[in-house]
């Protein structure tokens, strides 16, 4: 029962974080309005979506294959694959459709490939794809890693992994593999995975301590400010993310308030949200958009995509899971 809970707080933070990528990325297609209270969302959603959903499933990659006995990787692979493609390949598609430039032959093939990890790869068409082809690299890193023998070596290399990482966010280079966004991978999965480990051993830390960690770095930056955290920002975000997971998990009146039923129906439809908020968006400045006032335009946006993001869910993500276990 207490590890369901928990499971559907973290449904309540996707939810939250889920929505900070939509309006971070579509924000200005309708001028930014209530720009005084989503400012810093226009700002910095993105960064903290993205690195967030990162951590978040390198925490759960390692908690939940002790926790539930998952089954061998390759078969795991294939149920993500065929709950993951579906709304992978049809919301390129769908940008395909919108795209006003020439389709590249090598964009498309690194599209429907899911290799477009930075460098040599181009992104895809429907650019927030891009999360889900360095996520899968970095659960095929991960994988190969826990079938060490040695358990201290694993999370020896995963530690190298996240330190690596931030060394090439911080390079910012093009390289194969090796390309920032990668960068951006390796940090803050493996960080999840180092995170998952240190709260599962006795005697560690209790999950209380971790509020230091997001509300100290929190009030750090209302009085300085992003420009006057020393070092490189997106390093303070991580740092951020990774206590607030834990954080959340130890105060019982938060994992309440992020387990309401609708917080957490939107939080498991977390990756129909990602890939149709830019189809959508690029359909309804087209269409709706030209006629309505911009903030209410913006406000029925955000509802529709929450609408299709719950379809997505149950027709194309569980739907056709459902029909390939038939």
């Amino acid at each position: 029962m207490e590890k369901r809970e928990r499971l559907q707080a973290l449904d309540g933070l996707r939810a939250v974080f889920g929505m900070g990528i939509v309006i971070y990325h579509a924000g200005s297609a309708f001028g930014a309005p209530f720009s005084g209270a989503l400012g810093p969302v226009y700002q910095y959603g993105g960064y903290f979506g993205n690195y967030f959903f990162f951590l978040l499933s390198g925490f759960l990659a390692n908690y939940q294959k002790v926790e539930t006995g998952e089954g061998p990787f390759w078969g795991s692979l294939r149920k993500r694959l065929r709950r993951v493609y579906p709304v992978y390949a049809l919301s390129n598609l769908a940008m395909m459709v919108f795209e006003t430039g020439v389709l590249s032959l090598g964009r498309t093939c690194a599209t429907f490939l899911m290799v477009s990890t930075g460098g040599v790869f181009p992104t895809p068409y429907n650019f927030p794809g891009w999360f889900l082809c360095v996520l899968l690299l970095c659960g095929l890193v991960h994988e190969a890693l826990r079938r060490l023998p040695d358990r201290r070596l694993c999370l020896a290399l995963c530690a190298l992994l996240a330190l690596g990482g931030a060394a090439l966010e911080g390079l910012d280079g093009s390289v194969p593999l090796l390309s920032r966004v990668c960068g951006e991978g390796y940090l803050n999965y493996f960080l999840g995975v180092l995170l998952a480990e240190w709260l599962r051993r006795p005697g560690g830390p209790g999950r209380r301590f971790f509020w230091v960690v997001p509300g100290g770095l929190g009030a750090l930056g209302v009085l300085l400010g992003a420009e006057g955290l020393p070092g490189d920002f997106r390093w303070w975000i991580t740092a951020f993310c990774a206590g607030l997971i834990p954080a959340v998990l130890g105060n019982r009146r938060l994992e309440r308030w992020l387990s309401l039923p609708g917080l957490t129906d939107l939080g498991r439809c977390g990756l129909s949200l990602l890939l149709w908020h830019i189809p959508l968006c690029r359909l309804w400045v087209r269409t709706a958009g030209r006629v309505l006032v911009p903030s209410v335009s913006f406000g029925l946006y955000l509802t529709a995509v929450v609408v299709a993001a719950l379809l997505s869910r149950r027709y194309l993500e569980e739907g056709l899971r459902r029909l390939g276990r038939a």
